[in-house]
């Protein structure tokens, strides 16, 4: 977990009051700001509180440790406010903190300080090696669609936003074969043309409900009146997006079903990499197994599925998986009772959420 013995012994040089700072760093935001260096990195809101930073000040035998604002954050780089001037070039070492409250110090460099307000500048550091945001920001996660469009053109539009909204796509253009990816990968989203040549859109939906899936199909169709809407939420579509789309469109889609992603609390151990990847994939064919067990009423096999997961989840670092697993463990018994059910959810939703460990993470 995060050191918070480190954070109280750590030297703050801001004072102002978390409403005044967060108003501060508003105002950058919308202002003008300075471009990343590297054109092709993404920048994220990154605002965790009282961010540690080791500096090593011009002449000095060792650094200081201080208590920092961070602004936003990409692949290279750190924007934070501090209280005092730092010279381009000044060595630090960072204490990036994740979303689940553990860390990872990444060496970095200053390359600009920006006079603010009172006292208060605008740093920004580049690190000596490529980061993946993500374990820090839930926006940075990727989110991974199964694009079902048998019209290239509209597949090259919907990819075209989707890639540009920091999403995976796997195009596909027959409906039939949905429920054989679904079953084999795990999707964020199905996005699929309801109105396609093959006539099977809506049932290959059907298909994948009747099989257990559970996460979110949308329909995408030019049909608007409320019957076909109907239609389709019958046929098993959480939502349907009318054509054509915009990309405002697509981005608020994503938006409201974007989750937190869940790490590894093994993420940044090397030796660990191959073992959580090849679990976290295998997460996929549980969730599945878990979905089609707890729809054909098999308890048992049910009970040994989810026994599994808890068994395995922390010996990944993935101890909220073993810890929800237990609790559906704890009330299963020889029916699925709502509560049962609620807690089905929210572990296949947790399954949903678990990430690889990325090699190219920092160390």
């Amino acid at each position: 977990m995060h050191d918070a013995e480190s954070t109280h012994s750590a030297i703050s040089t801001i004072r102002l009051s978390d409403d005044q700072i967060a108003g501060l760093m508003d105002r950058l935001d919308n202002a003008e700001h300075a471009s990343p260096t590297d054109a092709n990195a993404r920048e994220y809101v990154y605002r965790h509180k009282g961010l540690i930073v080791d500096i090593l000040q011009p002449g000095a035998a060792t650094p200081t440790r201080y208590a920092v604002q961070p602004r936003r954050i990409n692949e290279t780089e750190l924007h934070f406010l501090h209280g005092s001037f730092l010279h381009t070039g000044t060595r630090c070492r960072v204490q990036l903190v994740t979303l689940h409250n553990t860390w990872t110090d990444v060496s970095a460099v200053v390359t600009h300080c920006t006079y603010v307000e009172e006292n208060i500048h605008n740093i920004c550091v580049q690190f000596s090696h490529r980061i993946d945001p993500a374990p820090f920001c839930p926006e940075a996660g990727r989110m991974r669609v199964l694009l079902v469009e048998q019209n290239e053109s509209l597949a090259r539009l919907a990819e075209y936003h989707l890639s540009h909204l920091n999403a995976d796509v796997e195009h596909i253009k027959e409906s039939e074969r949905a429920g054989e990816l679904a079953a084999q990968n795990r999707y964020d989203l199905i996005l699929l043309d309801v109105e396609m040549n093959d006539g099977q859109g809506l049932e290959a939906v059907k298909q994948l409900r009747s099989q257990g899936y559970s996460q979110t199909i949308v329909a995408f169709s030019a049909l608007v009146n409320e019957g076909e809407r109907e239609k389709s939420i019958a046929a098993g579509c959480n939502l349907v997006l009318t054509k054509p789309f915009t990309q405002d469109d697509v981005r608020t889609l994503l938006q409201s079903l974007h989750q937190e992603p869940l790490f590894s609390s093994f993420y940044n151990d090397p030796a660990m990499t191959e073992l959580i990847n090849a679990f976290v994939q295998e997460l996929s064919e549980k969730v599945r197994d878990i979905e089609q067990a707890a729809l054909s009423g098999e308890i048992e096999v049910l009970r040994g599925l989810v026994r599994t997961v808890r068994a395995q989840g922390s010996s990944y670092g993935f101890e909220v998986l073993t810890e929800a697993a237990a609790r559906v463990e704890e009330h299963l018994t020889e029916e699925i009772t709502p509560e049962v059910r609620s807690d089905l959810d929210s572990l296949v939703k947790l399954c949903m959420q678990a990430r690889g460990a990325d090699t190219g993470s920092p160390q």
